[in-house]
């Protein structure tokens, strides 16, 4: 079996190659958006196949596909989910011989687009992305699951990773409470359902949470316990705009919007359903993770 990994320089793509080059039987090509990571993914997964596919390119999209089996799409926020997904349909069109599409997603779990606030409809992150995504996929006679991640992932941690080694401040704004989910259990849900030899059924879309339901002072004292010296949750204007940037407000705007529509959200077990292993916690991810933040 031959399995594209669209995405693979990515956090979760790289988790995924990582799992897939030890599956015997297993070839993979690499896609990637940035054609300086090439190199890198050659380097890292060889034998494996590393291309460049550009994600606004029909043409580009179709040499990435053809001739392999399975698809896992992964891409960005801040991109045009329904210009990458209509390109990637017309290109397993051309190519006609794909047999599985994985999309990882992420929305709260039953969430449509008429649920979405006309005021949230304009920011092109998190779960509008998702849902223009599926809009577009599933008008097309697809074999297309869906990995929709409903958790805050772990890495996002490492977003204020300077802050929290320089200032002792874990930066995130509209202090919440959510489960987290750590990225491998993210890659091993998709590659379980690329893997998986069993039909399933075009369009089920899996609801992958973390188990643990934390607030930001969870993770401050954490990171406080594994990295040896107080961290406290901060979301000053100043270390936001340092954080994010010029994306500061967007960033803001979507993490408000994002507390009313998680509110209720809670632990789907689906990772444990899919692989048969407990959820890994935020003491390992943070365990794992120690020299990004010293």
């Amino acid at each position: 079996m031959k399995i594209l990994v669209i995405g693979a320089s990515g956090t979760i793509g790289t988790q995924l190659a990582d799992i897939l080059k030890d599956v015997q039987g297993i070839e993979m090509r690499l896609a990637t958006s940035r054609p300086d990571a090439v190199g890198e993914l050659e380097q890292s997964y060889r034998p494996a196949e590393a291309v460049y596919a550009d994600l606004h390119s029909v043409e580009s999209l179709t040499n990435a596909i053809r001739g392999v089996d399975r698809v896992m799409l992964i891409t960005p926020d801040l991109i045009d989910e329904a210009e990458v997904c209509a390109n990637v349909v017309e290109a397993i069109q051309v190519v006609g011989c794909v047999e599985r599409l994985v999309k990882l997603l992420t929305f709260p779990p039953g969430m449509r687009p008429a649920d979405v606030r006309p005021e949230d409809r304009d920011m092109r992150i998190g779960y509008n992305q998702g849902l223009v995504a599926r809009e577009v996929l599933q008008r097309h006679d697809l074999p297309v699951v869906y990995v929709n991640i409903v958790s805050t992932f772990m890495s996002n941690i490492l977003w204020s990773a300077r802050q929290i080694s320089e200032q002792g401040k874990f930066v995130m704004p509209c202090p919440q409470v959510s489960t987290w989910v750590h990225p491998r259990d993210v890659a091993e849900s998709c590659a379980a359902l690329l893997l998986d030899k069993e039909p399933i059924a075009a369009g089920t879309v899996y609801d992958v949470s973390g188990e643990e339901r934390l607030s930001f002072d969870d993770i401050a004292l954490a990171l406080s316990e594994e990295l040896g010296f107080p961290v406290a949750h901060s979301s000053s204007d100043g270390l936001l705009h340092e954080m994010f940037g010029q994306d500061c407000d967007l960033f803001v705007r979507f993490f408000e919007s994002e507390e009313r529509y998680y509110a209720e959200v809670g632990t789907t077990y689906t990772y444990r359903r899919l692989t048969g292993q407990d959820s890994r916690t935020l003491s390992q991810w943070v365990a794992e993770n120690r020299h990004a933040c010293v």
